[in-house]
């Protein structure tokens, strides 16, 4: 199985009504996460199922993704909430274990520590930066509670890493 975590874009500093569930993405943001897409698409990668986090962010940058890739519509889900801890995001993917291809859509510091805890089998944890993405393969057939340390780093970037002309990186 093939597993994408992206954290959102940047986001704005507050929201109108002070929520921070309501905060949304920044242009900036906005650009950062439509690269990182078109960059998931031009390396040939396309989720069968995409899961985000329910906070307006997370799902303005999973519908971003979704409008380029045009597969696998985001399905808001509270394991990925900016609270989660590691545990929850473990627990809330069994439902998700059949597929090969799984894009996550959340939040720092639960998304970094979901990698390391796949990639390093511990606490350590992958600094994504708004907008970033890291690409992990983990064995066919494996549980993801049975996960922890089995996964191989494909790739972790972020958007200012990728060459933003069409058909480049």
């Amino acid at each position: 199985m093939e597993l994408c975590l992206i954290r959102h874009g940047q986001a704005a500093e507050t929201a109108g009504n002070g929520r921070d569930a309501d905060r949304p993405l920044t242009e900036s943001g906005r650009d950062d996460v439509g690269r990182m897409a078109r960059h998931l698409v031009r390396q040939g990668w396309s989720p069968e199922i995409m899961l985000t986090s329910p906070y307006l962010r997370a799902v303005q940058t999973a519908d971003i993704i979704h409008g380029i890739l045009k597969k696998a519509p985001p399905r808001p889900v509270p394991f990925l909430s900016v609270d989660s801890s590691v545990r929850n995001i473990v627990k809330g993917l069994e439902d998700f274990g059949g597929c090969r291809s799984l894009l996550l859509v959340g939040h720092q510091p639960s998304l970094g520590q979901a990698a390391g805890h796949f990639l390093m089998k511990g606490i350590s944890s992958f600094p994504l930066t708004p907008g970033s993405s890291c690409r992990i393969l983990l064995p066919d057939g494996i549980a993801f509670s049975d996960g922890a340390g089995r996964g191989s780093l494909i790739t972790f970037l972020s958007p200012e890493e990728i060459d933003p002309s069409p058909g480049r990186g």
